[in-house]
């Protein structure tokens, strides 16, 4: 997982992932809540992605990468 600049803002629940994209900033609790659902996500093995602050929720924005 590859994380932007991170900030100490409010969590928002929301962030955006994919092997590109935009840049932008991140709450270190939203890195943090992203963090342990990756470990077991089937589309995050053996891959790299990036994440950032955006609009999906973080239980659905690990179901838009594919495999």
């Amino acid at each position: 997982m590859r994380p932007p600049w991170l900030n100490d803002s409010a969590a928002t629940d929301r962030i955006t992932v994919g092997d590109e994209v935009e840049e932008g900033s991140l709450s270190r609790d939203d890195l943090a809540t992203v963090l342990v659902p990756s470990l077991d996500h089937p589309a995050t093995f053996q891959r790299a992605f990036e994440v950032t602050g955006g609009w999906r929720l973080l239980t659905t924005a690990l179901d838009s990468l594919t495999a």
